[in-house]
This record gives C-alpha cells, structure tokens and sequence, in this order.
C-alpha cells in the first residue's frame, strides 16, 4: 500500500461486506467505517483524488457475494480490496458449513487475485456478538478460516475481534455505547474499526 501511495496516482479502495461494513441506518446516519476511512484518506492523508466505494450489503454471506460479484466486485477497478464476511455464514439460520464457508471463500479471493493481480487484498475479522446462540458458538471456526486464508492469499488481516472482546467484557456499559444491538457496531463503533483498519495499513 505504501508503495501504491507513493506513485501519486489516485487509488480505488473497495468495502465488501454485510450490514456491518454497510453500516447506514444501524449507525443512525452517522459515517459507517468506509465514510470515515475516506474523511481521512481525503482529507488527513490529502487525497482528495481518490475514490472510496462501499459494495456491503445487508445479510450478505459468501453465497449471496458470490452470485453478486459483479455488483460487488468486478464492475471496479480497486487498488485495494476490504472484505469482512461470515457474520451471516457462521449463522444456525444461514447453514453455511465451515468447509463451505472457506471454499466459498476461496473462490473469492481467487476472483480477486485472477481479476486485480496487483491489489491489496484485506481480510477483517468479525467483531463481537453479545446472547446470539445462533452465531456464538460457531464464531471461532469461521474467524480461524478468514485468518488462515489471509495468511495464505497474503492478505493484510485486520483483527477486529480481540480488542473489542476485551474491553466489552471488562467494561459492561461499553456495547451499548458502541453497538447498536447486540451484532451491529454503531457510529462509535465504526470509529473504532476505521482506527483499527488505518493502524493495520501501517499509516496510523
């Protein structure tokens, strides 16, 4: 990325994703992680040339991205590639198993690697869940499956999970001041992932 940045030619960076990444109405018209990732690419890094889209949608899983990856990812030209998706596959309701969510995910990643060769491709993780018995006790698996392909695709992986546990459970007031409910992150919740997204791009 620091490379891309460093030609001076304007970048497409690219939001793939659910509801979360989607953010709108869950963040109550505040600016979702991709609105707030382009206020600083524009105007804390000065890029005002570059172009921030956002192709979330609500309840997508890996089955519903790949049926739509035109919509989604082919009809661009990204430099650079964020996708965070299982929230909806590690559902009971969805049935996507683990092994169908990682070739699933495969498939994916290989149409971005065979479409955009050069693009940075960056995997983020789930964030928390809070009583959801139907996605707790499958989260793990599915996490493990986004952190093993971005090792292996040499993806940036963006760990969105483990700080948000942490100061959830420490702190009980916490969701309710970032979390819209108990899955979506809301504004502040957003902030937090764009600061834990600028940091693993190195540009903090």
């Amino acid at each position: 990325i620091a490379d891309k940045m460093a030609t001076g030619e304007p970048m497409t960076w690219l939001f793939m994703g659910d509801s979360i990444t989607h953010g709108s109405g869950l963040t109550y018209g505040y600016d979702g992680i991709a609105q707030a990732f382009e206020e600083f690419v524009k105007e804390g890094l000065g890029r005002s040339e570059d172009l921030v889209l956002k192709t979330a949608v609500a309840n997508a899983d890996t089955n519903t991205t790949i049926e739509q990856l035109d919509q989604r990812l082919t009809n661009y030209n990204p430099d650079v590639i964020s996708l965070m998706i299982g929230t909806n596959d590690c559902s009971s309701r969805v049935n996507i198993t683990v092994d169908g969510f990682r070739a699933n995910m495969v498939t994916i990643l290989d149409t971005m690697k065979d479409k955009y060769p050069d693009a940075v491709i960056i995997l983020r993780s789930m964030t928390p869940f809070f009583n959801d018995a139907n996605r707790e006790p499958y989260r793990e698996a599915y996490m493990n499956v986004v952190k093993e392909l971005a090792e292996q695709y040499d993806a940036i992986y963006v760990d969105q999970y483990t700080a948000l546990a942490e100061a959830t459970s420490t702190y009980t007031w916490l969701p309710k001041n970032i979390f819209t409910d108990n899955l979506h992150p809301e504004a502040n919740g957003h902030r937090v992932m764009t600061n834990q997204f600028i940091k693993a791009l190195g540009r903090w």
